[in-house]
């Protein structure tokens, strides 16, 4: 099957929502504890 423009277009917002969310997250409140759980 063929990934169809939306899916493509879904994938990037969710991707970039999960890089910026993370960022200001790790931005606002840097935790060692996040980083060493990772």
């Amino acid at each position: 099957m063929e990934v169809l423009p939306t899916q493509q277009c879904a994938l990037c917002i969710l991707y970039v929502s999960y890089v910026l969310c993370r960022f200001l997250l790790l931005g606002l409140k840097p935790q060692p504890s996040l980083k060493s759980g990772t």
